[in-house]
């Protein structure tokens, strides 16, 4: 089979997911335990990449694709090569918990032959429907990921800006709303790809079968507020009983109004990059050419990092330089040779996905500040370690914070006391992933959908704040929660029962 290159026509538009683009799509839906995903047309792999940063395992990802060429990520799922999804789609028995997708526009009369046939044969099992040779070919993907959802299942297609006003799109606009729970379409007043000028929207459809859900519109400012806003979405419809709580509780507001918390920098390679200092003595790097990093759980260890907790970790040989020489090191002769070092010997992997699309390619993407980090998968729960160590970092293996608001260091350690409270760690319990080990997983857009109170107390905080995580971190975890309820004046289930 030729590759897709050649078959499509010339003025079809496939352009390539980026990797924020897919990780905020892949954010948006969320993962589930067990949850079955379907990348329909898989391309580079940028979905599988964030899907595997969200350690979705291969064995629950199906890709397809019609261009037979492999790719370096296909590894990361049950890749099919070579098929046509729509073909495949009428015969499969498989069904799924999310669809992610970035189809192919091209009008389908557009199409060769072979495809246009089995496009316009098509007719959906859920909606009973057929598209002419009018519509367009990501219509007969997204009509056939329905028919492959299963009741519950959730969505997120990437589509050209005609799903707003085109005539062949029409059908999609006024019916979908039918078979999902809430739809929410995104758009950013700047194009998303370059090569698609009139702009492109986000569909997010969730609760696939609840049918008579509710349709909401977003308008972001720039591809990046978009992608921002569907990693750690602000904006949430609160259920009945989350609003009585918040009234027994006093007020109360979403974490996400306060914080931002996203993922650490992904290397890509971590045993090039992650160094301990018995390793960046060994190949003699310059203290210039490393920055500090967090890159373990076991290393959130107090309520504040400063710098005599981070050297106590880097005294016990942990990981925590990451390999980052300025412009002006890079021709140092320790640095240098670290940089051309042969994979073999301990060189970096550059074929990897995360490290060949970056420029330079051992520049390792970082957020701009940091003032706070959370580990998304402990025994203890999430909570707040603060950051009061000058250029600290963190890898992926942990989130970072940022405070929306302007803070103080006693007004940071209020919020954080908030998130510890018995409603907040309660809200927390509901929304986790258990693992079988009894591990729980909270990603960023778990964590900031709950609700805290807002801090009636300032002054002091700090101080409770210690007291607090010294408690939590002895195993002591229900009195962490006694000591945030008593400071902040939270009656918790607990008490009311007493």
């Amino acid at each position: 089979m030729m590759p897709i290159s050649q078959m499509l026509p010339p003025d079809s538009c496939r352009v390539y997911t980026g990797p924020d683009l897919a990780s905020g799509m892949v954010l948006a839906l969320g993962d589930a335990l067990n949850a079955e995903w379907l990348d329909p047309c898989v391309g580079n792999g940028a979905f599988l990449e964030a899907l595997a940063q969200l350690s979705v395992a291969p064995t629950r990802i199906r890709a397809i694709d019609i261009d037979p060429t492999a790719a370096a990520n296909d590894g990361l799922a049950r890749t099919l090569r070579g098929r046509d999804f729509i073909s495949w789609a009428a015969t499969t028995p498989e069904r799924f918990d999310r669809v992610v997708a970035n189809p192919p526009y091209v009008s389908i009369s557009r199409l060769p032959p072979g495809l246009q046939k089995t496009v316009s044969e098509y007719r959906s099992r859920v909606t009973a429907s057929r598209l002419g040779l009018g519509s367009n070919y990501w219509c007969a993907f997204l009509l056939a990921s329905l028919d492959l959802l299963k009741p519950g299942g959730s969505l997120c297609f990437v589509l050209p800006a005609g799903w707003d006003y085109a005539a062949y799109a029409s059908w999609f606009r006024e019916n979908l709303i039918r078979f999902f729970r809430r739809i929410d379409v995104h758009r950013s007043q700047i194009p998303m790809f370059p090569s698609v000028q009139e702009g492109s929207v986000v569909v997010v459809a969730e609760g696939f079968g609840a049918g008579g859900g509710t349709l909401h519109r977003q308008k972001h400012e720039s591809p990046q507020r978009l992608i921002g806003f569907l990693q750690y979405p602000v904006s949430v419809d609160q259920g009945m009983d989350e609003l009585a709580a918040a009234e027994d509780a006093g007020k109360t507001v979403r974490l996400g109004e306060i914080v931002s918390i996203r993922l650490g920098g992904v290397t890509g390679d971590v045993n090039y990059f992650l160094l301990s200092e018995s390793r960046r003595q060994e190949l003699d790097l310059p203290i210039r050419s490393v920055r500090p990093i967090l890159t373990k759980a076991r290393h959130l260890c107090a309520a504040q990092i400063d710098r005599s907790v981070w050297e106590t970790l880097r005294q016990r040989d942990e990981r925590i330089w990451l390999f980052d020489p300025p412009d002006e090191l890079l021709a140092t002769p320790a640095v240098k040779r670290y940089l051309e070092l042969d994979e073999s010997h301990g060189g970096c992997r550059r074929d990897r996905y995360k490290i060949r699309i970056r420029m330079p390619w051992f520049r390792v993407p970082l957020p701009d500040k940091i003032e706070g980090f959370v580990s998304g998968m402990s025994r203890l729960g999430p909570w707040i370690c603060l950051n009061s160590t000058r250029n600290l970092v963190a890898s992926n293996t942990l989130y970072t914070v940022e405070f929306r608001r302007t803070c103080d260091a006693e007004k940071r350690c209020a919020w954080s006391l908030a998130a510890l409270t018995t409603p907040a760690r309660s809200a927390l319990a509901r929304v986790g992933r258990v693992y079988p080990d009894g591990l729980v997983k909270h990603e960023p857009g778990d964590l900031v959908k709950i609700s805290v109170p807002e801090p009636n107390r300032i002054r002091g905080s700090e101080a409770v704040y210690a007291r607090a995580i010294r408690a939590l971190l002895s195993g002591r975890v229900d009195l962490a929660s006694e000591i945030a309820d008593d400071w902040l004046k939270v009656s918790s289930p607990k008490k009311a029962l007493a």
